[in-house]
């Protein structure tokens, strides 16, 4: 039998060891950091309980992971890079990036990831895709959700829409079996710290979806309703009731009742001894995150994204702004990287650190600052950082994305300056320049980057003061277009060769820097570095230069 265990023996946890002790498997172990509750519940099923879940890692095959949201990746990480197959509760992270790493750490280590989206292995909710795929209610035009209800006090980290609407978003996709054209959203905070109450709209093309949550409503309400052209069906979540009324009556449609957490359970467990992906496997997952947190940012009801159009950034109101992810890749920079990341949070929407292999506290100090945080296991250049970066900006919903490198001689407090050329429409890519005004650049340094700069103007149209500047701003579908090679510091004239050639608007704005004994040593390294650069500024002019042959 799989050797499974449990983290986190919250409300679900517990039920997750209560339902483990019962199938067909091996509960060998039940973690809380709570040593109390560790010993009740390890005691109730006659299992072995820890208050450190590390514990577990090498006891388990199988782990389920009912941690509160901001924890899931990491506790998630832990096992799967282990080689263990984990069912995490709903929703997969707190992140776009946490999921994508936690999809990629179950692909390397050939493990099932599933998560606990509870409602799609709802009796009512299967029997109700059984009856909309028969075209039972002729063309489905509706779908309407409610999830409402008094508040959790357990539930501190995320907001209502993470926790609840999340539920819906899921079933809905189930139901109609695609994504999202577009998304809109009425959302607000009323009596709790995070969102507590919201509207959402999808648009699925032919058919719309509506979706209340809130966590003030005093009696509780979990409710669906499907309009269709031949039908209406309404479903009760809790009572696992379906009823469909058409011009030939009333019917009410038999389901067979079942716990949906057991068949939940039961899923995962087959998955792992057929070797098959669970119903609801990561990507599943990251997808509901995906609209979850764009209905958190689309929180209005006119110029939608649409993820099917090219963006016209130029079109938005300031009250409709896209959304801003600033990235910071770094290496070892524990000391600056703080005052980095909040003075970043206040100009933008999120703040992601790339953490380049460091061997210091860097990403502990980014993450702790509220900075979304991922790591290279290993040092791989600051090209390879900055591609981390876009793909990590490009995951979790950016339209536009700002880089500013980590060592402090960037003030954040000019994001605003290098957004307002892209907000107005006259650039694509925005470059902050420290040759545009006075600063204290080491006069080597400042000799070194005039020598790049001159190699890169030397026979081109597009001329640029500094061209080696890593504070800049670009458009989302810009980034998306280009496929970088570098892995070194040679990325940046890489970018703009390539967006020369795609004929980008590029355009600088003055900034000032600082240089203190931390980012500015001379040193043989350094010589290297400069000569490495302007060999790499020279070999992509070259190769430029045959392209347009």
């Amino acid at each position: 039998m799989i050797k499974v265990g449990v983290v986190g023996l919250g409300a679900m946890g517990q039920n997750h060891a209560r339902l483990y002790s019962q199938l067909k498997c091996d509960l060998v172990g039940v973690a809380d950091v709570d040593p109390s509750r560790a010993k009740e519940i390890g005691e109730k099923y006659n299992t072995p309980y820890y208050s450190d879940y590390h514990e577990l890692v090498s006891k388990v095959e199988a782990i389920s992971i009912a941690v509160p949201t901001t924890l899931h990746h990491m506790v998630a990480m832990d096992f799967l890079k282990a080689g263990v197959h984990c069912m995490v509760e709903k929703p997969i992270a707190i992140s776009l990036i946490e999921a994508e790493e936690m999809i990629e750490a179950a692909a390397k280590n050939h493990v099932n990831l599933a998560i606990g989206h509870i409602e799609r292995f709802n009796p009512a909710v299967i029997r109700l895709k059984q009856i909309i795929d028969e075209g039972t209610l002729g063309k489905l035009l509706i779908i309407s959700t409610r999830r409402v209800g008094p508040s959790v006090p357990r539930i501190r980290d995320v907001g209502v829409v993470i926790d609840s609407a999340t539920h819906d978003i899921g079933v809905i996709r189930y139901l109609l079996g695609k994504e999202p054209a577009n998304i809109f959203a009425r959302v607000g905070q009323l009596k709790h710290p995070k969102e507590d109450y919201a509207i959402i709209v999808l648009d699925f093309d032919s058919t719309a979806a509506c979706i209340e949550v809130n966590w003030f409503t005093p009696h509780k309400v979990r409710t669906l309703v499907a309009t269709g052209s031949d039908g209406i069906a309404y479903l009760d979540y809790i009572e696992q009731t379906l009823t469909i009324h058409n011009y030939h009556g009333i019917e009410t449609i038999e389901v067979n009742k079942a716990e949906p957490l057991r068949l939940e359970l039961e899923n995962f467990l087959t998955s792992i001894s057929e070797g098959k992906q669970p119903s609801v496997n990561g990507i599943e997952g990251k997808a509901i995150l995906r609209i979850a947190l764009e209905s958190n940012h689309n929180n209005y009801f006119s110029s939608p994204l649409n993820r099917n159009e090219k963006l016209d950034i130029s079109s938005f109101s300031p009250s409709q702004k896209p959304k801003v992810v600033a990235t910071i890749p770094c290496f070892n920079t524990q000391d600056v990287i703080a005052d980095v990341v909040s003075k970043a949070k206040s100009h933008v929407n999120e703040v992601v650190v790339i953490d380049d292999g460091s061997s210091d506290m860097t990403a502990i100090t980014a993450k702790t600052i509220g900075a979304l945080v991922m790591s290279h296991e290993k040092n791989q250049g600051y090209g390879e950082a900055l591609k981390s970066c876009f793909r990590a900006a490009l995951a979790n919903g950016a339209e536009v994305i700002v880089t500013i490198d980590g060592d402090g001689q960037h003030n954040p407090d000019e994001i605003p300056q290098l957004l307002d050329p892209i907000f107005k429409g006259q650039a694509d890519i925005v470059i902050g320049s420290r040759f545009l005004s006075k600063n204290n650049m080491p006069r080597y340094r400042r000799f070194g980057i005039s020598v790049i700069n001159y190699l890169w103007n030397l026979g081109s149209k597009t001329k640029l003061s500094d061209s080696q500047s890593g504070f800049r701003a670009y458009r989302k579908d810009i980034v998306q277009k280009l496929e970088l090679s570098e892995k070194g510091m040679g990325i940046s004239i890489e970018i703009i060769e390539k967006l020369r050639r795609m004929n980008a608007k590029i355009k600088e704005v003055a900034i000032t820097c600082s240089y203190t004994n931390n980012n500015s040593s001379l040193s043989l390294k350094a010589f290297f570095h400069g000569f490495s650069v302007a060999f790499s500024v020279l070999r992509i002019r070259f190769m430029g230069a045959l392209n347009n042959n």
